[in-house]
């Protein structure tokens, strides 16, 4: 029995010849199978840790008169099913030619075929193809996420602005043979994106491999995410995923007197008395997520001569709602009284909204309210932990407030004409400069005290 080494499939294949009886066996190990009509001859399915496999090619005439076959070749000559073929092989009746057929494996475990063709001395079946497959299998996925996924669509819903959310994606190898993954590439989004445990990674059937993808919301509105996987091996060349959803975001409105105000709009206050006035602004949630209004200042109330009066609470709006926020001013300088409101939130490209305000205050000298107020005095200014008051005559009623409008001290002192009163400074006043606001039978004065 005669035998060659050949680069290939184990197969079997049945030829009926006249005269002649060719049977093919394939297989390794002793258990090589009968070939029958045009059967493939498979190799199987390869582990990516093997560097060949032989199979048997079995020969057999089981006719009564010799065969001849000749010009045996492989059809595809650039396949990485290959092997040396003699040219021609003679087989005596009721003898068999054995082939040693080796596979080297391909680490892309992509589906292959070839033939070998030979021709016979059989005038009726003159030429013979034998097809041989290496991993039939081309392999079967079965893809699944911790977040809705259907035809490679990954639904996110709703992502908070400035949030991010992990996806977990899991490629489970249902088939037979191995398969082997890329790295993930091609990414197109309007946001941002971000991978680990991300490579090119070879999994066997059964196993699965894990891709985690972080996706940050940067930008309100649709999502447009797409990235994809070559695949080395299986129904698909290339696996892509879309990403959908949308990023939600607040917007801060800012209305006055019913109207929208914007960015470096002025509004006036004509006609303000040195004593304290309110007015209401509306904070309005134009956007899809809630707002987190932060808070609300004068920009330069040490010098302006207009402060807050009182403590601004945080604020959380819902979509499409509004907040009334009243805002209590103390004015302490007479005459044209300028400043900047600063408006602070969370709001998607409304994150600061600053507005100027013009106070025209009338002089206390002229107000009668203010009028028998003119000649008490407080010294000294600036101070550090005492200052006096002189001036007063009768009920009296003194507070002093921060620079945040926040009230550290009330106290009621009844005093006779040219007495003096001694006040010390509260403690817990932290900012450059308070307000001592003195009040007697409805008259009101107030001084600006600056803290050493």
């Amino acid at each position: 029995m005669k035998k060659i080494f050949i680069v290939f499939f184990v197969l079997l294949y049945s030829v009926q010849l006249l005269g002649q009886n060719l049977v093919i066996l394939f297989g390794k190990d002793g258990k090589e199978k009968l070939i029958k009509g045009k059967d493939l001859c498979s190799m199987g399915n390869h582990s990516p840790f093997e560097s060949f496999e032989s199979y048997n090619l079995i020969l057999r005439n089981s006719g009564s008169e010799k065969l001849h076959l000749s010009n045996i070749k492989f059809k595809k000559s650039n396949s990485n099913i290959q092997a040396y073929l003699p040219p021609s092989i003679d087989i005596l009746a009721g003898e068999s030619v054995s082939i040693v057929v080796i596979y080297a494996v391909s680490k892309t475990f992509q589906t292959e075929t070839n033939s070998i063709t030979f021709e016979t001395n059989d005038i009726q079946n003159p030429n013979i193809e034998i097809p041989i497959i290496v991993n039939p299998d081309k392999g079967n996925l079965s893809i699944k996420s911790n977040f809705p996924l259907k035809d490679q669509t990954i639904t996110l819903g709703d992502v908070k602005l400035k949030n991010t959310k992990s996806i977990n994606i899991t490629l489970d190898n249902v088939g037979d043979g191995f398969m082997r993954v890329g790295a993930i590439k091609n990414i197109v989004t309007n946001n941002k994106v971000s991978f680990s445990f991300n490579k090119d990674e070879i999994f066997g059937p059964f196993t699965t491999t894990n891709s985690n993808v972080s996706f940050s919301g940067i930008k309100k509105g649709e999502i447009n995410t797409t990235f994809s996987q070559d695949l080395y091996r299986g129904t698909k060349s290339k696996l892509t995923f879309t990403i959908k959803g949308k990023v939600i975001a607040p917007i801060m409105q800012i209305e006055y007197d019913s109207k929208i105000i914007s960015e470096n709009q002025t509004i006036s206050f004509p006609n303000i008395m040195m004593k304290e006035f309110n007015t209401n602004f509306i904070i309005r949630n134009t956007g899809d997520d809630i707002l987190s209004f932060t808070d609300v200042r004068l920009a330069d109330q040490i010098n302006s001569g207009i402060f807050f009066l009182g403590e601004h609470n945080s604020l959380r709006i819902e979509p499409g709602k509004t907040a009334t926020l009243r805002l209590n001013f103390v004015p302490y300088k007479a005459g044209v009284v300028k400043d900047r409101i600063q408006f602070t939130s969370d709001g998607y490209k409304s994150e600061k909204l600053e507005i100027d305000v013009i106070l025209n205050v009338i002089d206390p000298s002229t107000s009668t309210t203010l009028t028998d107020m003119n000649c008490v005095k407080l010294y000294p200014n600036p101070c550090s932990k005492v200052f006096n008051i002189e001036g007063l005559n009768g009920n009296n009623r003194v507070k002093i407030f921060d620079a945040n409008g926040v009230e550290h001290f009330t106290k009621r002192i009844k005093c006779s004409l040219g007495n003096m009163m001694k006040i010390n400074v509260p403690n817990n006043i932290k900012t450059s400069f308070f307000i001592v606001e003195v009040t007697n039978n409805l008259k009101v004065r107030r001084f600006k005290v600056i803290k050493k």
